[in-house]
């Protein structure tokens, strides 16, 4: 039973990544549209406060931390209602802002800088792979605190550890010249409108109870009338648990 424990666990971290990687995929497909194919002109957003901020290709290493951040973040929720509510903010954070890009199309210009040692040329790596506009609100800021946000309501220890994290992003999109001020605090507000609307609020509660039910309710199919003949009965229980999770 404990070997059978311990493989459900990583089927539920594996799905959970994999659920990771599609959004991943849906977002760089819609990521790319938005930013051939918007309309008006690209605006720029620079103030003199953005100015004030220095410019440190260092930060850069912060800067991508996002990605290997969202990834480990699935080993910390405990339950799988914690996990579909905060999938579900991501998703609205995303789709809350294509068409800001799409319809506002902010453009930070690529700042000239020496790409001689190893941070620099992974700097202009970094811009290289990007496109200019798309810039607000910033995904990296929204998406960070939109995480951050969640993993603090259901764990609050953690989730200051998670809130400094995303200030570090934010920051970090100022100090290498990704993004303006107001992309910063756009990406905070959006995230807090994500986050009073699928993790906290209760308007889409009965969203996530029939979503449940709707688990529960597969799973009794599948104890009731799965044929156990010619598949494993562990692999029938290991499917049944995993619909059932908490």
């Amino acid at each position: 039973m404990n070997n059978v424990h311990k493989t459900m666990l990583t089927i539920l971290y594996l799905k959970r990544i994999f659920i990771v990687g599609l959004i991943y995929l849906m977002h760089t497909a819609l990521y790319g549209y938005v930013s051939i194919h918007h309309i008006n002109d690209n605006y720029n957003l620079l103030t003199d406060l953005d100015k004030l901020f220095p410019f440190v290709p260092g930060m850069v290493y912060l800067y991508i931390s996002f990605y290997v951040v969202v990834v480990i973040s699935v080993f910390f929720l405990r339950s799988e209602e914690s996990f579909d509510r905060i999938i579900a903010s991501i998703i609205g954070t995303l789709l809350f802002t294509y068409p800001l890009f799409y319809f506002f199309p902010a453009n930070y210009s690529v700042p000239s800088f020496e790409a001689n040692t190893f941070t620099t040329k992974f700097l202009k790596w970094c811009f290289d792979a990007d496109v200019p506009n798309n810039t607000f609100p910033s995904l990296h800021v929204s998406l960070s605190f939109t995480i951050a946000l969640g993993i603090k309501h259901f764990r609050k220890k953690l989730g200051m550890l998670y809130l400094i994290w995303a200030s570090g992003i934010a920051l970090s999109t100022l100090m290498i010249r990704k993004h303006f001020l107001i992309d910063s605090f756009s990406g905070i507000v959006m995230a807090t409108f994500s986050y009073n609307l699928f993790v906290s609020g209760k308007l889409t509660k009965p969203l996530f109870d029939n979503f449940k039910k709707m688990k529960h309710c597969l799973a009794n199919q599948i104890e009731n009338n799965f044929s156990v003949k010619r598949v494993s009965r562990n692999l029938v229980y290991l499917i049944i648990t995993i619909l059932r999770m908490k």
